[in-house]
């Protein structure tokens, strides 16, 4: 777990790691809420790199990890780096090996591996075609524990990008709710279809 240290606005309570950017660490107070910033030990670096040690068993991602890098590369673009340290960050940009119908085909075969995680629903793209949604759990493999779903939509004729968006488990009953009553309004006028 990480470094506890003794909070100094409610005495005697103790403060936990929240995070690192490799050069400073933030606490919080966990009964007052207090927050602190101070410069990051080695100690704290490794404990923040041994929380993001996962096994696949483990990895809250894994799908979503599997699924980008089949789909997925990343390229070096033209531009300066950013230097951060001692490091450089050259500009990059993700794009799409494959796009509308192709990679329609290839995510399904792909899906069949994780029948558990990922969902393909229909649904169309501006022109009326056919098209998917693939909607990716975040989960850890054989537990319960869940962070939420990525939904990649992948329009079948319109030439662009498959586009992304995530929802936490509460987006969940927002978006339910809209098109439970969106389908109650307007169920006689389908109807007639």
């Amino acid at each position: 777990m990480a470094k506890v240290l003794k909070c100094t606005s409610c005495n005697n309570k103790t403060l936990e790691q929240l995070s690192t950017s490799g050069t400073t660490c933030r606490f919080k107070c966990k009964s007052c809420g207090f927050e602190v910033d101070r410069k990051s030990t080695k100690a704290d670096i490794n404990c923040i790199k041994n929380m993001f040690k996962c096994t696949p068993r483990t990895n809250i991602h894994r799908v979503w990890h599997d699924f980008s890098n089949k789909f997925t590369m990343i390229i070096r673009i033209k531009g300066k780096p950013t230097k951060i340290g001692k490091k450089k960050f050259y500009p990059r940009e993700e794009r799409w090996r494959w796009t509308g119908y192709d990679l329609m085909v290839r995510v399904e075969k792909w899906a069949k591996k994780y029948k558990n995680d990922v969902t393909i629903v229909r649904c169309d793209d501006n022109y009326h075609a056919g098209s998917k949604m693939v909607l990716i759990q975040h989960r850890k493999q054989h537990n319960a524990e869940y962070m939420g779903t990525s939904i990649v939509f992948i329009p079948q004729c319109t030439g662009e990008n498959p586009s992304r968006i995530f929802l936490y488990p509460d987006h969940h009953d927002s978006l339910i709710k809209a098109l439970k009553e969106i389908k109650r309004r307007n169920i006689k006028k389908w109807n007639k279809f």
